[in-house]
């Protein structure tokens, strides 16, 4: 595979599109990236990538039925269709050729697709996330990756643009739960758990996921059988901590 390789980014969460395609472009890849499946299908009427990274959980068109689309719209020459999600699964769904499963190192890409073209892999076999049980406040792994990828201001940038959505997604979660908005403090945290892992914010992603899991407390939720909204616990000190944990140390990494 060819460092010149295109690749279509499809993800309709502005900031998991954004940091994943600056993350892939430091692997070498030249990304064009849209925000939902039909334009992913309009995209691929004038100009096929070698590869289609996509997805699977944004509204409209998606899964299988987004991979038959683009089957159709590409005819003979169909790219690499892979599909990535936060939510684990067995395998991919009919249409595409792989699973990611998020987070997923950007360095993961190139390795599967080069499998895929030979054969190596069976097409449903799902990447494993990466996952560290001990929720370190950072992936020494994944930093070492970037640091190896980028120069330092670009990487301290890519920090403090994960770090500041970060905090708008939390502001997000803490409204919702004071209104007792369960779907949308699972939503936030869904795609908070997403964008966290990319950076290897390993501590703010175990928290994220287990918000998606378990929502709010028992009685918080806004529905009939709730009772009041979550107005005084502040359910999200522990997140906001983690952030300040984060930058402290990559404060104490550029001064060295």
């Amino acid at each position: 595979m060819h460092l010149d390789e295109t690749l279509l980014l499809v993800d309709d969460d502005e900031t998991t599109r954004d940091l994943l395609a600056l993350l892939l472009e430091a692997e070498g890849w030249q990304v064009t990236a849209v925000e939902s499946g039909n334009a992913a299908v309009e995209h691929v009427r004038t100009s096929v990538p070698h590869v289609i990274l996509s997805d699977l959980q944004m509204p409209g068109l998606c899964g299988t039925a987004m991979a038959n689309a683009l089957h159709e719209a590409c005819g003979d020459n169909v790219p690499l269709l892979l599909a990535m999600t936060a939510t684990v699964r067995e395998s991919a769904p009919e249409g595409f050729d792989a699973l990611l499963v998020k987070p997923f190192p950007p360095d993961a890409v190139r390795p599967r697709c080069e499998e895929l073209r030979a054969g190596a892999v069976h097409k449903q076999n799902a990447a494993e996330p990466i996952v560290d049980k001990e929720e370190p406040i950072i992936d020494t792994t994944v930093l070492a990756r970037l640091q190896a990828s980028m120069p330092a201001d670009r990487l301290r940038a890519l920090y403090d643009f994960a770090l500041a959505d970060a905090e708008e997604r939390i502001t997000r979660m803490a409204a919702a739960a004071s209104e007792g908005d369960d779907a949308t403090v699972r939503s936030q945290a869904h795609a908070l758990k997403g964008s966290c892992g990319m950076v290897g914010a390993m501590r703010l992603q175990a928290m994220a996921a287990t918000v998606e899991t378990k929502g709010l407390p028992t009685g918080a939720k806004g529905d009939a059988g709730g009772t009041k909204p979550l107005t005084t616990l502040h359910p999200f000190a522990h997140f906001r901590e983690a952030i300040a944990d984060i930058r402290h140390m990559l404060e104490k990494l550029h001064a060295g």
